[in-house]
């Protein structure tokens, strides 16, 4: 998802910082335009003006206070297995007021969803969105592949044939 989200931003003009953990590979999204962090700590500059977060966790918890005040929090997994902690009195203290929004693909009467989940082909098949597949195979793979996926271990999108 992350490599989808950096590009559909870039293409809009946005500045992107996307965290990473100490020895992941990180070329693939410093190629595509985002600026790399490996430490969410260490990040300096300006407030953001949204997180997406699918981590969970110590960095996800750490994310919202990375926000402006206002800012927009989109909250879409929790790949380290953990969730996230918000501290009330250090947002206050802070002066950050933040919006938080748990984002579902079963949102409304699905119509919205449909349209932007047909557009994301539409963009592959232009050549306007790289897609990079990090799995290949049979319906039989699906149950480790799905762990490795639940993990954040998985590098692109998964193609599984039935049959």
């Amino acid at each position: 998802m992350g490599q989808l989200l950096i590009q559909l931003a870039v293409a809009e003009g946005a500045k992107i910082t996307a965290v990473a953990a100490h020895g992941r590979p990180t070329e693939h999204m410093a190629a595509l335009g985002a600026e790399i962090a490996l430490d969410i700590e260490t990040l300096a500059g300006d407030p953001f003006d949204i997180v997406l977060e699918s981590v969970g966790g110590d960095v996800g918890s750490k994310a919202a206070y990375t926000l402006r005040p206002g800012g927009q929090y989109v909250w879409f997994g929790q790949a380290g297995g953990n969730p996230i902690s918000l501290e009330l009195f250090r947002l206050l203290q802070g002066g950050t007021s933040l919006i938080l929004r748990h984002f579902v693909y079963s949102d409304g009467d699905g119509s919205r969803e449909a349209e932007d989940m047909a557009a994301l082909p539409a963009l592959a098949s232009h050549g306007k969105l790289q897609v990079e597949i990090g799995h290949r195979g049979d319906f039989s793979s699906a149950g480790p592949l799905l762990k490795e996926m639940s993990t954040g271990r998985l590098r692109g999108k998964a193609v599984v044939s039935i049959g």
